[in-house]
């Protein structure tokens, strides 16, 4: 279980950000070892767009549908070694 350095909140695996203050952890990820699945989140302002990064390819389809219950969000992609394995869309417009 990890908490937050700055406020003390319980921060769910395979987050980098805390829920309650938004600050970011720290992380270092060893690409050798394990795979890395990133999850793009795409959002209106087409200038914009975050990346997380998740050991396991459940927890970051889960990750990637949940981001799209946010309105600013258009779509998700779930990027595996450089390729674009999986992309779930917005169905507001």
């Amino acid at each position: 279980m990890k908490t937050c350095s700055k406020c003390g909140c319980y921060i769910p695996d395979n987050w980098t950000t805390c829920p309650a203050c938004n600050s970011r952890e720290k992380t270092e990820i060893k690409k050798d070892t394990v795979s890395i699945f990133r999850v793009d989140t795409l959002y209106y302002d087409e200038r914009n767009k975050s990346s997380e990064y998740f050991g396991i390819y459940e927890n970051a389809e889960r990750y990637a549908i949940r981001q799209l219950t946010n309105p600013l969000v258009t779509a998700t992609q779930i990027i595996w070694r450089g390729k674009v394995i999986e992309t779930f869309f917005s169905n507001r417009y």
